[in-house]
């Protein structure tokens, strides 16, 4: 009983979690099941363009460039880094901050309301 009896029973402990466990499955660090899903779209996105370039222009170099480098950038851009932040989150909280900002007209008076 000895420490336990000074202890409030609503006392509430904190969880700590440390920094090198995950808690969501992740094939490398920040790149989980919710990035790959958005990236095997604009995978298949890349290669209906691909074909339409192969199709119209011919070669093969172009077309596999345009889908290697479209994957490339959506796992670029969709991975988290150490943060929990992927670049296309803070292109969004970017947006979402410059739709909140206000602009305030302010003209300075003096305080019996003479401009100056």
């Amino acid at each position: 009983m000895g420490n336990n009896a000074n202890k409030n029973p609503h006392e509430k402990m904190a969880l700590y979690i440390p920094v090198n466990i995950r808690t969501r499955l992740e094939f490398f660090d920040g790149f989980g099941f919710t990035e790959l899903i958005p990236t095997l779209i604009i995978a298949a996105v890349s290669g209906i363009i691909a074909f339409i370039v192969h199709f119209i222009a011919g070669g093969m170099i172009t077309p596999m460039l345009i889908v290697l480098v479209t994957i490339a950038a959506a796992v670029m851009c969709l991975a988290k880094g150490a943060n929990n932040i992927s670049v296309v989150d803070q292109i969004r909280h970017i947006i979402r901050f410059s739709r909140e900002q206000q602009v305030y007209k302010y003209r300075y008076s003096d305080e019996w309301g003479n401009r100056q």
